[in-house]
């Protein structure tokens, strides 16, 4: 049961991640990516981005710079690892924390980092300790990136045999075709784990993309995974509200 409910924006709310460093960050369909405290007010605001509804959101590993109780927390210089946004028109966009500092609305819209996938990106995830970005579209291809070259270092196409195949119905192509909707890296970024519309999970090999298992105990939408901190457990939620 809710104790408290506020209206935080005027818009949908698509991505909310609590921050190695206590920060609320929540990502909307109109293009901003805010950051509030654990009392939610509004520490810092990313609005000048335009790139569209953001679709999902990650965050990079990294080690706070500043000492403590003079940045990185709530209440402090504003500081967060950098982050990176896919939105609905197929963008993936790198933002550095230091970008809130700028004035000029032009200094505060990111890097593009990728363009040109054909459907909206569903999930994005980065790489706990190399360069390295998935990406997912809704028509379910998997990219991995490298973002500091911005070179495409794998793909893998879920549905490639299934869209060719003329003879089967629309009805069995609608139950049998995945749409991804979620990934994320364990700890170590050795294991992929990937969510579809159907719930079906997928564990994937990093380097391969190739399959370890696949499960499905849902037939609805897995929404979002989580790894333990030491990488041997994960929990999924899906759209009937099961865990």
């Amino acid at each position: 049961i809710a104790t408290k409910v506020l209206r935080l924006v005027e818009c949908g709310i698509t991505s909310l991640i609590a921050t190695s460093n206590d920060y609320l960050a929540i990502a909307c369909d109109d293009g901003a990516v805010r950051f509030y405290d654990y009392f939610l007010r509004l520490e810092a605001w990313f609005e000048d981005l335009s790139v569209g509804s953001i679709t999902s959101l990650t965050f990079s590993v990294q080690q706070c710079p500043f000492a403590p109780g003079e940045g990185g927390a709530p209440g402090l210089k504003f500081w967060v690892p950098d982050f990176l946004v896919g939105t609905a028109d197929a963008f993936v966009v790198g933002v550095e924390s230091s970008l809130f500092e700028e004035v000029r609305k032009e200094d505060r819209r990111g890097t593009l980092l990728m363009q040109g996938m054909a459907e909206e990106v569903a999930a994005v995830a980065c790489h706990p300790s190399l360069p390295l970005v998935a990406v997912t579209c809704s028509n379910s291809i998997l990219h991995i990136w490298n973002y500091d070259i911005k070179l495409l270092m794998i793909l893998r196409e879920f549905n490639g045999g299934i869209k060719s195949d003329e003879k089967r119905s629309s009805h069995t192509r609608s139950r049998t075709m995945l749409k991804s909707k979620c990934l994320s890296f364990d700890s170590t970024g050795s294991a992929l784990v990937i969510g579809f519309a159907s719930g079906v999970v997928k564990v994937l090999r990093t380097e391969s993309l190739e399959d370890v298992s696949t499960f499905s105990s849902t037939t609805d939408a897995i929404l979002d995974i989580k790894f333990s901190p030491s990488g041997m457990y994960f929990a999924c939620f899906d759209s009937g509200h099961h865990v």
